[in-house]
């Protein structure tokens, strides 16, 4: 913000210029008075006159150029009231010619000046108050934030180490199922990432609810070979098991994105041969990997055929399932993921790719 330039020095000398420019029938009268006044008087009278307002205007951007710094509007708004009283001293011959009455008005102007330049200071160390209070309200809400942050970080690593558990494939129960494809944990030397590149870290996005599909981005200057990934979903009205054979996506360039992946409807594997209708509400999680990759993990939410959500899991270790895999277990897994403690991290499953 600008303040104290030309226009305010023309808008001070018109201000000045009109409160010296009385009515026709009176200016002869006015010119008779000023008549005893020297030149020097006159000029002065005139300075004093133009600064006034144009001190005060400096003073108000000051102010609000700098809310925190009183001391700048302080010492504007003191040269304001010091040319005020200059002017006055040089008038006091134009309002009474009496010595006593003179000296009544000189009082009485002065007081009041001084007591509109201890408003002013007032004001002035009352605004740069209210900015500090500000600052540090707005302070103790960030560091609260922050607080609040931390903290249901740290409540929700906590939850999912008491409820659920990193798996590198999908859950058996008893009895044993049939044997199917699930992703590679790809520990082994010969897939590990050369030491001199990162591993890829995937993401992934899920549409259209009705029939899911997945598409897989790599953020990374690399390309990602061999990318598949696999789903395991619980049902929440009976908590059976949902296991679906993994799926190859073959390689995604870098910088780039896939097509969209219809997502198998059948599972590959299901307790007592469990068949999903419309409806059914599933909850899980989804493992996305490569060999060059670091596993990408999501938790997914699906009303099947109606809709769902998603968000990224804090856990990277493949498949998120139950640490206890009976019912009891299984029932609070669904409770914890389905909780308001990750409702701001989910993403609604859309019905089309953007």
């Amino acid at each position: 913000m600008e303040y104290g330039g030309w226009l305010d020095w023309c808008l001070c000398l018109g201000i000045a210029i009109y409160l010296c420019m009385p009515p026709v029938n009176s200016l002869e009268k006015i010119k008779r008075v000023l008549q005893p006044l020297s030149p020097l008087r006159k000029a002065f009278g005139l300075f004093c006159l133009i600064s006034i307002p144009y001190f005060i205007s400096v003073a108000f951007g000051e102010q609000a150029a700098s809310p925190m710094n009183p001391q700048a509007p302080i010492v504007w708004f003191t040269a304001a009231a010091v040319n005020a009283i200059l002017f006055l001293w040089l008038c006091e011959e134009l309002v009474a010619t009496r010595p006593l009455s003179r000296i009544i008005f000189l009082v009485v102007a002065g007081t009041l000046i001084v007591l509109a330049l201890q408003h002013q200071v007032h004001w002035a160390n009352s605004m740069s108050f209210d900015a500090a209070n500000k600052i540090e309200i707005e302070e103790a809400r960030n560091c609260k934030n922050e607080v609040n942050r931390l903290r249901d970080q740290a409540m929700t690593t906590k939850l999912y180490s008491m409820f659920t558990a990193p798996s590198a494939k999908p859950p058996e129960a008893a009895p044993c199922p049939p044997k199917i494809a699930t992703p590679k944990s790809h520990k082994t030397p010969q897939s590990l990432p050369p030491e001199s590149e990162s591993p890829v870290q995937l993401s992934a996005a899920f549409y259209n609810p009705q029939a899911p599909s997945i598409v897989v981005s790599n953020p990374s200057d690399h390309v990602a070979e061999n990318v598949n990934y696999g789903m395991v979903l619980f049902r929440t009205s009976d908590l059976a098991l949902f296991s679906f054979s993994t799926q190859t996506i073959g390689y995604v360039k870098p910088r780039e994105s896939t097509a969209p992946y219809l997502m198998p409807t059948t599972p590959g594997y299901s307790e007592n041969n469990a068949r999903i209708a419309d409806g059914d509400e599933l909850t899980g999680s989804v493992s996305i990997d490569c060999p060059k990759c670091k596993i990408q993990t999501y938790i997914i939410h699906l009303v099947w055929g109606h809709n769902g959500w998603f968000y990224e899991s804090p856990q990277k270790a493949g498949y998120v399932v139950p640490k206890d895999m009976s019912k009891d277990g299984r029932a609070k897994y669904i409770q914890l993921l389905t909780s308001d403690i990750f409702a701001k991290q989910r993403t609604e499953i859309v019905a089309k790719q953007p």
